[in-house]
C-alpha cells in the first residue's frame, strides 16, 4: 500500500548515515539500516514495536502478572506517563490517596491540578495498610471518594523505605474492597541493595487495576528519557491517546539505542550490569551511613534504606529543616532538601533528604547544623579550638565534633564541662528543662526521646553551691526582653537565687489533689516523719512544674527547673519507692515537655560522688559560660567580668576598623597637604627664575 496520509519526511533527505556507540565494556553497537531508519522517522505512540516486543517480555518474566489483556507503552521517562495517567484520572477537586511523605515532582503537578491529597501514613516499610483503610473506611459520605492511590513502594523517594510483599497484598485487599486504582512509581525497582527484590502489585492484579510505571534512567541513563508504563489494556489506550495529542511518541533514538543494548547484552548481560549498580550503589550507601554514624549521631536519626538512592534525614532540635538548610547549609556549599517539600501539607518539618553521595556532605550539615559562628567548649585543659589539646588550630572536623559534644547529642552520660555551653543552648530549643535529683544515681528512669541534649548527667555533690548560679544565668538567657517566655523553679538546693516560682494559681488549684494522690503512691510514708513529709512535698512541687508546662505558652520559649533534695535521709525501707516515685515524676516532666513544644532540651542532674569534678573548674566554666554565650542576653547580673557577645565583638571591630581608615586618611590628607605646597614652593622658584632671565636679557 502507498500511503499519502502521514505527512512523514522521505528518509532520504536525513543527514545521517549510521551510528556507532562504545560501551565501557570497549564493545561497540552499530545502528544503520532498517534500524536507524526507523529510529530517525515517526513510530507508533507506543514504541519502536520490537522493543515493546522486548520490555514486554521482560516485564512478564520479572513480575509474573495474572494472565488478562495488558499492554506496554514506551514513555519520555516514567515522570512522562505518570503525569498524563494523573491528568487521565484525577480531576479538579477529586481525591487522591498519596504516601506522607512523597516525591515533590508529583506534588507540583498535583498542586496545580487543584485536587484534594489524602495523606496516608508511612513507616520504615512504606505505605501502612492500617491508615489507609481507616481513611477509606471513614470517609464521609457527603463527599466524593477516592478512586486512585499513588505509590512508590521500593526505596521511595524521600524516605528510601520498601514495602514488603505481604504488606502489598494487603493494600491491594483494601483497592479491591473500596475500588481503587494503584498507580505503582517503581523507578527503584532494580536498585535492590539488600536482599531479593520483592514481588511487585501487577504480580497480584487480577483485576485490572494497577498501572505500573518502570524507568531506565537510574539503570542505563537518565538523559535517555526512556520509562515504561504497563496495565490494562482500556487505560494504556487512552494514555496512548494523550501522548499522540501531546508528543506523538518518545525520543526513537534514545528507543533504538536501549533496543540495541538490551539486544547485545541479552539476559545474562542485563542481569550482569543490575548487579554492577546495585554493588556501586550499595556501597556509597554504606559509606554515607558510616559518615551518619562518626558525624551526626545524638544530632539527628535516619533510616537504613534497602532500596534506592536516599537517606531521609530527622533533624532533632529543629522544627524547621528549611530554615536551617537556606540560612545554614547553603552558607557551607552544600545542598540539600528539606523534608517539607515532599509533604502533601507542605507543612514545616525537622526531616532533611539526603542522597547518598558522599561524606562530606554530612560534615557539611553537622557544620551547618551548629548555628554558633564559634564552638568553644571548656575542658580540664583549656578552651579548646580545633583539635583536642591544640589550641588555636582551626580544624573544621574537630570543630564539628566539638559542636555535637557541646550539643550533648549521645544519649550517654556527659561530662559535666558541657555545662559550660549550655547557656547557648537556648538559640537552638523552645523549651530547656532541668531536673536536679540529689542522691540519686543516674539510673533515675529516662525516656527515650528525640531531646536535643544530654540526659543525665553526674555532678560531684559538693558543687551543688554552683548550679544555682547556671541556673541564674539560664533564667536571663531565656527571659530575656520577651515577657512571654516563661521561668519556673522549684525546690530549696538549686532555686534560691532565682525568684522566679510556681505561680500562686497553679499552685492553689493543683497541689492539694497532687498532695493527696503522691501520699497514696508512697502508702508507707507517715505523715509524722519530717523525712517522708520533706520528700513529698518535693515530689510534689515537681508534679507541679509538668503542670506549669501544661498551661504554659508553646509559642514563646519556656525554663522548667526542678529540684529534689537529698533521699538518704529515708528509712532503707522507704528508699526503693521513694526513688520509683521520683523516677516517675521525672519520666512524666520529659513527656509534658515534648509533648507541649516542638523541640526541646533536657537534663537530668543526679548530683552524687559518682564523678569527681573541682569546683573551681566548675565555677570557671560557669563563668566563661556568661562571658562566651552567643546569646545576646546571656548577662548575670552577678557576673564579675562583663559579658562579651558575637554582636559586642563585632561592635568593637567597627570601632576599631573604623579608627584605623579614619588615621590612615588623616596621614594622606596630611601627605598631601605637604606635597601641594612643595609643588606651589617650586613653581615660585621656578617663576623666580625665569623672571631674572628676562630682566637680564633686557
Amino acid at each position: 500500500m502507498i500511503s499519502l496520509g502521514g505527512g512523514m519526511p522521505n528518509p532520504s533527505t536525513f543527514p545521517f548515515e549510521s551510528m556507532s556507540v562504545k560501551l565501557k565494556s570497549g564493545k561497540t553497537m552499530d545502528i544503520n539500516g532498517a534500524a536507524l531508519e526507523s529510529a530517525l522517522q515517526y513510530s507508533p505512540t507506543p514504541g519502536l514495536p520490537e522493543l515493546v516486543k522486548t520490555l514486554t517480555e521482560m516485564m512478564e518474566r520479572e513480575h509474573a502478572p495474572p494472565t488478562m489483556a495488558r499492554m506496554l507503552s514506551i514513555t519520555t521517562g516514567s515522570q512522562d506517563a505518570l503525569y498524563k495517567a494523573f491528568e487521565m484520572l484525577v480531576g479538579e477537586d477529586d481525591s487522591l490517596l498519596v504516601e506522607k511523605p512523597t516525591y515533590s515532582g508529583t506534588l507540583a503537578h498535583l498542586h496545580a491540578v487543584n485536587c484534594d491529597l489524602v495523606c496516608i501514613d508511612t513507616d520504615n516499610h512504606g505505605l501502612v495498610p492500617e491508615s489507609l483503610a481507616s481513611t477509606l473506611d471513614n470517609w464521609p459520605a457527603s463527599k466524593k471518594k477516592p478512586k486512585v492511590l499513588y505509590t512508590i513502594p521500593t526505596g521511595s523517594n524521600p524516605t528510601g523505605a520498601s514495602m514488603p510483599f505481604e504488606r502489598k497484598k494487603q493494600v491491594y485487599a483494601i483497592a479491591q474492597k473500596h475500588g481503587l486504582i494503584i498507580l505503582e512509581d517503581d523507578p527503584y525497582y532494580y536498585l535492590k541493595l539488600d536482599g531479593v527484590r520483592e514481588k511487585s502489585f501487577m504480580h497480584i492484579d487480577i483485576d485490572g487495576r494497577v498501572l505500573r510505571f518502570d524507568s531506565f534512567s537510574k539503570i542505563l541513563s537518565s538523559g535517555l528519557r526512556v520509562g515504561t508504563v504497563m496495565g490494562p489494556s482500556p487505560l494504556i489506550e487512552r494514555l496512548n491517546l494523550h501522548t499522540q495529542s501531546a508528543n506523538l511518541h518518545s525520543s526513537g533514538l534514545s528507543q533504538a539505542i536501549v533496543l540495541a543494548l538490551l539486544q547485545q547484552w541479552g539476559q545474562d548481560g542485563w542481569n550482569a550490569h543490575l548487579t554492577m549498580v546495585c554493588d556501586f550503589y550499595r556501597r556509597q550507601r554504606d559509606e554515607f551511613l558510616k559518615a551518619l554514624d562518626k558525624n551526626l549521631t545524638g544530632l539527628a536519626t535516619w533510616n537504613v534504606p534497602d532500596a534506592g538512592m536516599f537517606v531521609w534525614i530527622n533533624l532533632h532540635g529543629v522544627s524547621d529543616s528549611k530554615a536551617l538548610i537556606e540560612q545554614k547549609a547553603v552558607e557551607a556549599k552544600v545542598l540539600l532538601v528539606p523534608g517539607q517539600v515532599f509533604l502533601p501539607d507542605n507543612q514545616p518539618t525537622s526531616y532533611s533528604f539526603g542522597v547518598m553521595k558522599a561524606s562530606a556532605v554530612v560534615v557539611a550539615l553537622a557544620a551547618a547544623a551548629v548555628s554558633a559562628d564559634v564552638v568553644l567548649k571548656y575542658s580540664s585543659n583549656g578552651l579548646v579550638r580545633g583539635k583536642e589539646g591544640v589550641s588555636g588550630q582551626a580544624d573544621v572536623l574537630s570543630l564539628t565534633r566539638h559542636a555535637m559534644e557541646a550539643l550533648a547529642m549521645p544519649q550517654t552520660v556527659v561530662p559535666v564541662e558541657s555545662l559550660a555551653v549550655s547557656v547557648d543552648m537556648f538559640k537552638h530549643v523552645q523549651a530547656y528543662g532541668i531536673v536536679v535529683v540529689e542522691g540519686v544515681n543516674s539510673n533515675v528512669g529516662t525516656t527515650k526521646g528525640d531531646y536535643a541534649f544530654q540526659k543525665i548527667m553526674d555532678v560531684q555533690e559538693a558543687s551543688t553551691a554552683q548550679l544555682p548560679d547556671l541556673v541564674s544565668t539560664l533564667a536571663e538567657v531565656v527571659k530575656g526582653k520577651n515577657a512571654k517566655n516563661t521561668v519556673v523553679c522549684t525546690g530549696n538546693s538549686v532555686c534560691n537565687a532565682l525568684d522566679e516560682k510556681l505561680t500562686d494559681e497553679v499552685v492553689s488549684t493543683k497541689a492539694k489533689s497532687l498532695e493527696e494522690d503522691v501520699w497514696k503512691q508512697l502508702s508507707e510514708f507517715e505523715l509524722t516523719n519530717e523525712a517522708d513529709k520533706l520528700v513529698v512535698s518535693e515530689i510534689v512541687n515537681l508534679k507541679l512544674v509538668v503542670e506549669t508546662v501544661k498551661s504554659s505558652n508553646s509559642n514563646a520559649k519556656g525554663l522548667f527547673v526542678a529540684s529534689v533534695s537529698d533521699l538518704s535521709g529515708l528509712a532503707p525501707e522507704k528508699l526503693d519507692a521513694a526513688k520509683s516515685a521520683v523516677a516517675s515524676a521525672v519520666e512524666d516532666f520529659q513527656k509534658e515537655l515534648k509533648n507541649k513544644y516542638s523541640n526541646v532540651g533536657l537534663q537530668v542532674l543526679s548530683l552524687s560522688q559518682k564523678l569527681k569534678l573541682d569546683l573551681n573548674e566548675l565555677s570557671e566554666a560557669v563563668a566563661l559560660s556568661r562571658r562566651l554565650s552567643l546569646s545576646a542576653n546571656a548577662t548575670s547580673p552577678n557576673a564579675s567580668v562583663t559579658p562579651l557577645t558575637i554582636e559586642t565583638i563585632a561592635e568593637y571591630q567597627i570601632i576599631l576598623w573604623s579608627s584605623v581608615i579614619l588615621a590612615v586618611i588623616a596621614i594622606l590628607a596630611v601627605s598631601v597637604l605637604c606635597s601641594m605646597d612643595a609643588s606651589r614652593d617650586n613653581l615660585l622658584y621656578a617663576k623666580f627664575l625665569t623672571d631674572a632671565s628676562h630682566r637680564k636679557n633686557d
